[in-house]
């Protein structure tokens, strides 16, 4: 697939995207929740700046959940492929984590959880960048946020292909 703008990737996501008070429907292979700003800025009131600004447009824009489906229509079953909210990125950097299971010894201390692949494993940021790497460097799998969205939207699976 050729490489598409940013606004030709991010409008592919916006479908999927859905009001803050919509309820999850638990049956559409996509489903992004937009996150209010507030929600952001209480986690900034906390941890401080360390979201990538474009995640947090991101989640404002087009939302947090999930995303299993991809252009091509490829469904993945074996991961969840959901973009955390600022709550729930905030529970996991607390260490309160029960639903995500994501352990202190997971991702280091600079990391930044920003997409949850299955039970206990997610892909962070790194505090200052945007690119997107395996907990503690040991992968990375895009440059920046927006490759990342692209290689996901092509396929829903690309994190899994060794080259």
């Amino acid at each position: 697939m050729e490489a598409k703008t940013r606004s030709e990737v991010w409008a592919w996501y916006k479908q999927f995207s859905h009001d803050p008070a919509a309820v999850y429907d638990r049956i559409s292979e996509n489903f992004l929740k937009r996150v209010d700003p507030a929600e952001i800025a209480r986690f900034k009131d906390e941890f401080g700046p360390v979201i990538p600004e474009v995640y947090e447009r991101f989640l404002i824009e087009i939302g947090a959940g999930r995303l299993t489906e991809d252009i091509t229509h490829k469904t993945t079953i074996a991961y969840y492929n959901c973009f955390p909210s600022p709550s729930e990125i905030a529970e996991i950097l607390r260490r309160e984590t029960v639903d995500w299971l994501i352990y202190p010894e997971f991702i280091d201390d600079d990391e930044i959880p920003c997409f949850e692949l299955h039970n206990s494993s997610v892909l962070v940021f790194k505090k200052g960048e945007d690119a997107i790497y395996f907990p503690f460097g040991v992968t990375k799998f895009a440059d920046s946020f927006d490759e990342f969205l692209f290689k996901l939207m092509s396929d829903c699976e690309f994190y899994t292909h060794r080259d």
